[in-house]
């Protein structure tokens, strides 16, 4: 462990923003003036109670944090299972079953030559061209759409795993959940001395610094002002939009296989 105990922050009751000494502390005094930097909040703590209120107040931003996230680990566990993976076997085999069955159809057209109708040609070739099409339709669509909700879903969960930015240029990147500096140690994640929350670490920290800690302040401020935060909202729609990309995918598919049928049979 890399951060002393007594080191250990102590978030603010109102906004849960790390809280800093008002004053210089006096050497061997019996208690610390806090103040906090965001919401205005103000209070004395001894230093006998100081690491017990410190670890409480950590613990129960933890619990906070891990609600939040809850949403986001289940979708990890959605995606490291790679669902889509059975989509594109079936879709493979459906389309090499869709050529295989054509191939016999124009196959079988050939032999009955013109003693065969154009409808009756026609009628054949919509069978073998729709289905498997419709079919191919459905695993793509589910595919696309599955990739798009992915790409989405990272989109928004990014931000809410980065660490908090850096109070001046070369500083530390502090905690997301308990605020405390992180250590300066290569690698994309940073795990908190105090509380165990994996920070992500990437360029925006930096090149983003000044945006960052705006959006900072303004959710300190209104955690303060009894704003309920709607702190993960996003619950990962993976299955919505595989179906939609499936219905838009058949529909497709069953147009360009019609399409398709129409002009083998005029072949």
């Amino acid at each position: 462990m890399y951060a002393a105990p007594e080191q250990q922050p102590i978030p603010c009751q109102r906004c849960g923003a790390g809280m800093v000494p008002t004053e210089q502390p006096v050497l061997y005094a019996n208690e610390l003036r806090m103040g906090c930097r965001y919401c205005g909040a103000v209070e004395t703590i001894s230093n006998d109670d100081r690491l017990r209120v410190s670890r409480e107040r950590i613990a129960m931003l933890r619990m906070a944090q891990d609600a939040v996230e809850a949403p986001a680990r289940h979708a990890d566990q959605i995606i490291a299972m790679r669902p889509w993976l059975g989509g594109a076997v079936v879709g493979g085999f459906m389309l090499l079953n869709g050529l295989n069955g054509v191939s016999q159809a124009l196959g079988g057209l050939d032999r009955a030559g013109a003693a065969m109708s154009a409808d009756d040609r026609l009628d054949v070739l919509l069978t073998v061209c729709v289905m498997p099409a419709m079919g191919i339709g459905v695993a793509a669509g589910m595919f696309l759409g599955w990739t798009l909700a992915l790409r989405r879903y990272r989109d928004l969960v990014t931000p809410m795993r980065r660490a908090r930015a850096p109070i001046a240029p070369g500083a530390p990147a502090r905690c997301r959940c308990c605020g405390a500096d992180l250590p300066n140690l290569p690698g994309a994640f940073a795990r908190c001395g105090f509380c165990n929350t994996h920070n992500l670490l990437d360029r925006a920290l930096m090149d983003e610094r000044e945006s960052l800690l705006q959006q900072e302040t303004a959710g300190y401020q209104q955690r303060a002002a009894g704003v309920l935060a709607k702190a993960n909202s996003f619950s990962p729609t993976f299955t919505r939009w595989s179906l939609i990309g499936a219905g838009l995918g058949a529909a497709t598919m069953a147009a360009l296989g019609a399409l398709a049928a129409v002009i083998l049979s005029r072949g």
